[in-house]
């Protein structure tokens, strides 16, 4: 495996696909001073610390493995400086190993050449660096071992990236991405989806939902997204802000380590229990109604054309007992037919009515229940403070009127078996004021139906999804991109943050 060094051209083909073109020098050099340095503090001890804006993917993506590693081997919170070492090396060979092309296609690694260091506010060139290429895990692994103090020095994050683009090949790069014009980095040297896309599934898809799109009226123009189960997961703020879609590929990964992207900066989220990955709310007739009308009204305008009422009503996801009667399709035609056109909150009702109406017809009438709450720790939302008495209506710390519960569940006693609770961690490499990254246990209590929660409505007028602002802090937001019906509190006074 004897190291060739850096092609001039090939340098420029690779910088080329991994920095836009105005990309500023000041945004190249936080990528060269950023290096893969382990956090000292007790309760982190396996956290990758971040010191710069930028490389936060590669390290979220990296650190995501390592929680993985570690907690396979039941090590994480007792793992000794040879511990983590391995888990990094092991980590970083996994990423490699997924993204060659083929299982004998070549795997690269790019160190400096002899000799070559970073020089403040100069750019590396091709002649500071060398390739080295091996067909053989074992001898990656092996490579990667000797050469510790290289991972740990500065520019370590940006020499594996530009391993891994070697790694994945130019051609293969540019098939991956939906437009080949594309870059893995953005604005400011930030880490782009295809990047985050190409370190947790080996390949630079630009989308994160499951499997290929076909563009509206472009017969030729698929849009790729997530072909399969990923070993580690991911969940976007992006989602909750209608953004993007996350497929169940990321959100239900091999794993239960999730990737956190918000506008700016990627964290990491995890349990230690694998069970957790099994805890999947089931889907209410709203939902299922809501998924297949939006088959039809992609651009989220809340009405569709009446001629496709029939295809919706026949549509398998609408999860119907059984299928439609030719009469009751036409009954239904001539309800939710409005010169043309049908409105969601028309279509959904009348869904939840053959569903629900007539057994609900047959309850007997009951007086309201008393309101009552989650059974969980609820955060104050003037003062934050975590109140661990489940029923107060009120701050312990600040006296503050508590939230009410969602009007879905208000005035009802849920019985025990249709909720659970459980733990997750969530870890924000960025170092805080005391120089350390941040770890922090989140108790989630979640209702297995997913039923409406109060962070989120169908606004029939627009069509679109609505959240209302500021209602949550940013993390129970993502958390309710995959646990809809999630209600969450967390150890301390600061909110976990993920940006």
């Amino acid at each position: 495996m004897e190291p060739i060094l850096m092609d001039p051209k090939l340098f420029d083909e690779v910088c080329s696909i991994v920095w836009p073109r105005n990309v500023k020098q000041e945004d190249v050099m936080r990528w060269y001073g950023t290096r893969f340095v382990f956090s000292d503090a007790p309760q982190t001890r396996f956290g990758l610390i971040q010191t710069h804006g930028g490389p936060c993917g590669v390290l979220a993506a990296v650190q995501a493995h390592l929680i993985h590693l570690l907690c396979q081997q039941n090590k994480l919170e007792t793992c000794s400086d040879d511990d983590r070492e391995s888990a990094l090396v092991h980590a970083l060979c996994l990423i490699l190993d997924r993204a060659r092309p083929t299982a004998t296609s070549p795997l690269s690694v790019v160190f400096f050449a002899p000799g070559a260091t970073i020089q403040s506010e100069a750019l590396i060139g091709a002649s500071d660096l060398t390739i080295h290429s091996t067909r053989s895990v074992g001898e990656l692994q092996q490579l990667l071992s000797t050469n510790l103090v290289s991972l740990h020095a500065s520019g370590a994050v940006y020499l594996f990236l530009l391993s891994v683009v070697l790694t994945r090949s130019l051609r293969e790069l540019k098939d991956d991405m939906d437009d080949p014009n594309n870059t893995l980095t953005v604005e400011f040297g930030h880490s782009g989806q295809e990047l985050l896309n190409l370190l947790l599934t080996g390949r630079a898809v630009s989308n994160v939902f499951d499997g290929t799109k076909q563009l509206d009226g472009e017969a030729s123009l698929m849009l790729k997204g997530i072909e399969s189960r990923s070993s580690v997961g991911y969940l976007s703020h992006l989602e909750f802000l209608r953004y993007l879609e996350v497929g169940n590929n990321y959100k239900l990964p091999l794993q239960p380590v999730w990737v956190i992207g918000s506008a700016s900066h990627f964290t990491v989220l995890f349990s230690k229990d694998p069970a957790v990955l099994e805890l999947i709310p089931v889907e209410s007739v709203r939902t299922k109604a809501r998924k297949v009308f939006s088959t039809v009204d992609r651009d989220e305008n809340g009405f569709v054309t009446s001629d496709r009422l029939v295809e919706m009503l026949r549509h398998p996801d609408l999860g119907l007992e059984q299928p439609l009667s030719h009469d009751q399709i036409q009954s239904l035609q001539v309800q939710l037919d409005m010169d043309g056109i049908v409105l969601w909150e028309q279509f959904v009702s009348a869904i939840e009515s053959l569903v629900n109406g007539s057994s609900a017809q047959r309850q007997p009438s009951a007086l309201p229940a008393a309101q009552t709450y989650p059974p969980v720790p609820w955060p104050c939302e003037v003062c934050t403070y975590i109140n661990e008495n489940t029923q107060s209506n009120s701050c312990e710390m600040c006296t503050a009127a508590r939230p009410k519960p969602d009007s879905a569940t208000a005035g009802q006693t849920e019985p025990e078996s249709a909720s659970t609770s459980f733990e997750l961690f969530h870890y924000n490499g960025l170092a805080g004021p005391d120089g350390n990254p941040r770890l922090t246990r989140l108790m989630v209590s979640i209702r297995l139906s997913d039923e409406a929660t109060r962070n989120e409505a169908y606004n029939a007028s627009s069509g679109h999804m609505s959240h209302q602002a500021h209602t949550n802090p940013p993390i129970v937001e993502v958390l309710r991109t995959k646990w809809s019906t999630a209600q969450v509190a967390w150890e301390g006074a600061e909110v976990p943050r993920i940006d």
